[in-house]
């Protein structure tokens, strides 16, 4: 007996009509909403269409309308850009809570202070050496 003999005798058969007839269901249901879906959007289209040449004014606020969603979405891009370029709120809130701390320094006290650290650094060299 080969293999697939074997598998033959082995397999047990699962009764699948069960299943065809479901899907042959849901296949006619959706058939039918396709069809009613696409008179509802003929029908709104010619409603469209009448009213356009009705009322001149509609077409106005229809460009309108796409204007200020583009605008929108322009807005909407320039903030996710600047919030990509921008450091988190958190670090930002880091930064100056720091620079509050240190006061800020005169000239006259960072160039002493320099001075006097360039020799500290000059003696801690020379002692690791």
């Amino acid at each position: 007996m080969s293999a697939l003999e074997g598998c033959i005798t082995e397999a047990e058969f699962v009764d699948v009509s069960l299943y065809i007839t479901k899907l042959q269901f849901a296949r006619k249901k959706l058939f039918n909403i396709q069809q009613s879906l696409q008179t509802v959007s003929e029908r709104l289209s010619r409603m469209n269409k009448a009213a356009a040449t009705k009322y001149p004014e509609i077409q106005k606020l229809q460009l309108l309308q796409k204007k200020k969603i583009q605008d929108q979405q322009l807005q909407q891009q320039a903030a996710a850009q600047q919030t990509q370029q921008q450091p988190a709120p958190a670090q930002q809130a880091e930064e100056q809570a720091s620079a509050e701390q240190q006061p800020p320094k005169n000239q006259e006290e960072t160039t002493q202070q320099e001075g006097e650290a360039a020799p500290a650094a000059q003696e801690n060299n020379e002692a690791s050496s």
